[in-house]
């Protein structure tokens, strides 16, 4: 069987085959492509490129779908999928799906407008989230009307024919906060103890407003009664790459993915411990070379294979963004 590695050094050499502009950043930045024998030895390309550059390593004519980053902080990235990656997206984030809510299908609350859902060759990473995620439901429930407001009276039905049961809370993290706290001027709760909330993206817009994690977990739990809040972090890059937050607060590899950080300056890798620039590295991107790429995120690795909740791997805390979010060494690339 081979290795992760293995896997991650012949997808370096096949998107240095079929890509001209991931060679060309490659040969800027690395002097070429050479087998990587650990994966902080893989090269890397800079999120921002995905912003200026069609980057695939299909011809164009197989691109099955074009998804869109949510373009919060400018120019939107666009990610180009053929059938058979965006098959293995969909088998990815299922197999990580169950190992979070089991095998059985849930009842999911999705705190989005069913809008999202209508058919286009284009999508947005948020639209490409609801789509995977309400996959897995045994019912969805979209509480939010067109006009992305709050159908209160479609929610009461809905916590009331699953007030008694299991339970997925689906929204985007500021999404979640906006309509439950912020917009809820008459301060409503409901109780559903059997509920979990799975949420992510957003964190740039709460840090705006002072809200921390244990804040937003905090004020879920108060207004929901759900028993637990778990983040997950993926982006639009890397989609169906989702690193799910454990119940000890941590994120965590898994068999499709890993993480390096390194240092905002040097980019060399940093020891356990150390705040660095995240790289995230995914066995799953084949029709684009989006398989190992440096973010302007900043994060933390806290250990190896000896998390409080026993999970194997690599775990680690996000803590922000790069100001300014440029990361020096790649910031031009020459193309």
């Amino acid at each position: 069987m081979k290795s992760f590695l293995d896997e991650m050094n012949e997808l370096c050499d096949f998107h240095f085959n079929n890509c001209k502009e991931y060679r060309l950043i490659l040969n800027r930045l690395f002097g070429g492509f050479r087998r990587a024998k650990s994966l902080e030895e893989l090269p890397f390309i800079p999120v921002s490129v995905f912003k200026d550059l069609d980057l695939m390593s299909v011809p164009r004519h197989e691109v099955f779908k074009t998804l869109s980053s949510s373009g919060t902080s400018g120019a939107q990235s666009r990610i180009f999928l053929d059938k058979h990656n965006s098959l293995n997206q969909t088998l990815a984030l299922k197999e990580l799906f169950q190992e979070q809510f089991g095998q059985a299908r849930l009842p999911m609350i999705i705190f989005d407008s069913q809008e999202q859902l209508r058919s286009s060759a284009n999508a947005s990473a948020r639209k490409a989230a609801v789509i995977g995620f309400s996959a897995f439901a045994s019912k969805r429930f979209f509480v939010l009307g067109e006009d992305f407001e709050i159908d209160w009276d479609k929610l009461e039905e809905t916590l009331a024919s699953n007030s008694n049961i299991d339970v997925v809370i689906f929204g985007f993290t500021f999404m979640l906060w906006t309509h439950l706290v912020i917009n809820n001027r008459g301060n409503r709760t409901f109780n559903l103890p059997g509920g979990v909330i799975l949420h992510g993206g957003g964190w740039k817009k709460l840090e705006g407003l002072g809200i921390n994690k244990s804040t937003f977990k905090a004020e879920m739990k108060r207004i929901t009664g759900a028993r637990r809040v778990i983040d997950y972090y993926g982006m639009a890059e890397q989609a169906g790459s989702i690193f799910f937050e454990c119940e000890f607060g941590f994120f965590h590899e898994s068999k499709f993915s890993s993480v390096i950080m390194r240092d905002p300056y040097s980019l060399l890798p940093i020891e356990v411990g150390n705040l660095g620039l995240v790289q995230v590295i995914s066995k799953l991107p084949s029709s684009y070379p989006g398989h190992s790429i440096l973010t302007q995120d900043l994060g933390i690795t806290h250990g190896m294979d000896d998390c409080s909740c026993k999970r194997p791997g690599r775990y680690f805390s996000m803590e922000g963004r790069m100001p300014n979010s440029q990361v020096r060494g790649c910031s031009d690339v020459g193309i």
